[in-house]
């Protein structure tokens, strides 16, 4: 191996490992490294990742689009739903960043509905399992009055690459004066769901004894479920304390709502 002892910047700097921009560091962004002439090696690194053709890593398939997905079926909300948040979590690797949500309006408002959607992060609370934590990004206003496959880019960048691997709660929030929603999405599939609560929590047992994998109580003795309609909670928060969930949760069925996130590439 030979050494760089007693060797100038102009007599060695071909043999050195440097990033595609030699301006920055290592970032939150996957860059190429090159050699001091300023040829890609097969190797790309970020905070926290590293990418190859012959190393295994999953952050190296980039895929088109994350999220729950959503089916060809909608579900109406149910009754006393309107201006109450929902929540509903998925799993996020933490490994990419997203400029637009997609989703499906099966049927448009007759009520005047408007939706607004929110990311946060998860937290554990005693006696109600998961629930949202900390705001990641709001302000997303979702369409209501055409039917149809919907792209609604984000106000700004959604990532959760510094938040890590785990459970994330999508919260929306349908609101109009005071009737029954009308506007229909797609729902979640669940494709995939169980085997990832299975990993990631465990399983669990519904008041009646059958084993659940959903990781959210409706209440502190209720049946589990993989959404929740919050009866006392209609603002969105900065962040959510274990105390914002003990005024109940509304005991209803509902098939939660359908996304998918365009990756950001």
């Amino acid at each position: 191996m030979s050494s760089l002892t007693s060797q100038q910047i102009n007599q060695s700097y071909a043999g050195l490992i440097k990033l595609a921009d030699s301006t920055t560091g290592v970032t939150d962004n996957l860059q190429t490294i090159q050699d001091g002439l300023g040829n890609d090696l097969p190797l790309k690194i970020k905070n926290g990742q590293i990418q190859g053709q012959n190393i295994f890593s999953f952050g190296y398939f980039i895929p088109d689009y994350e999220g729950i997905g959503f089916t060809a079926t909608a579900s109406q909300f149910p009754a006393n739903s309107q201006n109450v948040l929902i929540a509903i979590p998925f799993y996020n690797a933490g490994l990419n960043s997203y400029s637009t949500i997609n989703y499906r309006v099966q049927t448009a408002t007759t009520s005047s509905d408007t939706a607004e959607l929110s990311f946060y992060t998860a937290q554990f609370v005693a006696g109600y399992g998961l629930q949202p934590k900390d705001l990641v990004l709001s302000g997303i206003s979702l369409e209501t009055g055409t039917t149809g496959l919907k792209a609604t880019s984000l106000p700004s960048t959604l990532s959760f690459s510094g938040l890590g691997s785990g459970i994330y709660f999508a919260v929306l929030k349908v609101t109009n004066s005071g009737v029954q929603p009308t506007v229909r999405f797609s729902v979640d599939p669940g494709v995939g769901l169980p085997g990832i609560w299975a990993a990631q929590l465990g399983y669990q047992f519904d008041a009646s004894g059958a084993v659940m994998l959903s990781p959210s109580k409706q209440t502190g003795t209720g049946a589990f479920r993989n959404y929740m309609i919050y009866s006392s909670l209609s603002t969105y928060k900065t962040s959510f304390d274990a105390s914002d969930f003990s005024g109940g949760v509304l005991n209803a069925t509902y098939n939660g709502f359908g996304f998918t996130l365009t990756v950001i590439k």
